[in-house]
């Protein structure tokens, strides 16, 4: 049997676990309540180690499973390894190179494939995998890791906003983001609503173990259900599972002007559709919206004719009656938003999911501004 196939028998195994233990995983599975889906939590994950590069941990969207990529990237000797954590998958190796206008975004090469890749230099890292990740490795969906700091565990008291990063099967009437709220050194509790902002969790109490070596949560419901997280010292989290989430510590002032200012570099996915993941830009001017798109990949960076409109902030850092055009009108898109410190300058992170009804897919947006 090769290694394919290997592949996709232990993910069908998986999936039919997940459908006899409470629809979302027993043990390996992931995620409670607000997943909606397994795979990706519990068990043993592998380990990665990165020698005089920068490593990130996170979570591959929508892939059906939420599997844990470790990545190393270095600037210095212009090259990058990635590992499938989840599959305890070996290291793929392969050289980068900076873009001309935007230093942070990436040119990816391996083994003939290619991608591209948007970094935060030190705090999180968004992979747009183009072919790097269709083989054995994995899947051409795209990847959002965080930076990884051995010895990190967050705080107790912390408070994060989240959106999910749905997997296909995903719709509006289903947890779309919220809160986490970490009450102790061992326990958290999560608030989450739907797009229309009507609460589907409240107060739902997990508990957590933090190993502080990989600066990663296991956390357990009370059906002993559990997902993995990713934490990182700039306040980041990124949980894998059937749904993963990506979220931030929740902002104590307003991020309106800093999102309106901006220039951003992400990633737009839509997993029902037969659309690759884009990676794209957006910026204020040159539309009727609030932001504006423009293809960074393309030389002169043009207009794609996307527009961003996130709306009146409903709370610091949340945003819940935003719109999105990408050929259709999403809304709501809801946003959660924060400024985190890149090389002593402040710089905003913001995520975003909606629901396309013309076309009958969920979308996840993550940005970094430039």
């Amino acid at each position: 049997m090769t290694n394919r196939a290997q592949r996709c028998l232990l993910w069908l195994i998986l999936a039919l676990i997940s459908l006899l233990l409470f629809g979302c995983g027993g043990g390996g599975g992931g995620g409670g309540h607000h997943h909606n889906g397994g795979g990706g939590g519990g068990g043993s994950l592998g380990s990665f180690s990165c020698t005089n590069s920068t490593p990130y941990l996170g979570d591959q969207i929508g892939g059906g499973g939420g599997e844990m990529f470790g990545w190393c990237l270095s600037n210095a000797s212009d090259t990058f390894s990635f590992t499938d954590l989840t599959m305890s998958g070996a290291p793929n190796n392969g050289t980068l190179t900076m873009d001309s206008t935007f230093s942070n975004l990436l040119n990816l090469s391996a083994a003939g494939n290619n991608g591209s890749a948007i970094e935060m230099p030190g705090t999180a890292l968004l992979v747009n995998p183009g072919s790097l990740l269709t083989s054995d490795t994995g899947s051409a969906n795209p990847v959002a890791t965080i930076f990884q700091q051995l010895g990190f565990c967050p705080s107790s008291g912390n408070n994060y906003q989240f959106v999910i990063l749905p997997k296909p099967s995903w719709i509006a009437t289903k947890p779309a983001y919220g809160t986490v709220d970490l009450t102790s050194s061992s326990s958290l509790t999560l608030n989450s609503f739907d797009l229309a902002g009507k609460a589907k969790d409240v107060n739902v109490p997990f508990t957590y173990t933090c190993d502080s070596t990989k600066a990663l949560l296991k956390v357990t419901d009370s059906s002993n259900n559990s997902v993995w997280v990713a934490t990182s010292p700039q306040g980041l989290l990124q949980v894998a599972a059937g749904n993963g989430e990506a979220g931030l510590l929740r902002a104590l002032s307003s991020t309106s002007s800093a999102i309106a200012a901006g220039t951003f570099l992400g990633v737009i996915y839509q997993p029902n559709t037969g659309n690759p993941p884009q990676t794209v830009g957006f910026k204020p001017g040159g539309c009727a919206a609030a932001l504006c798109g423009f293809d960074p990949l393309t030389a002169g960076q043009p207009s794609n004719g996307m527009t961003l409109d996130p709306g009146a902030e409903s709370g610091f850092g949340s945003f819940t009656n935003g719109t999105l055009v990408d050929t259709n009108t999403d809304t709501p898109l809801v946003i959660v938003a924060n400024t985190v410190l890149v090389n002593g300058v402040n710089k905003l992170i913001f995520y975003g999911v909606t629901f396309d009804t013309t076309a009958n897919t969920p979308v996840a947006m993550l940005f970094f501004e430039q």
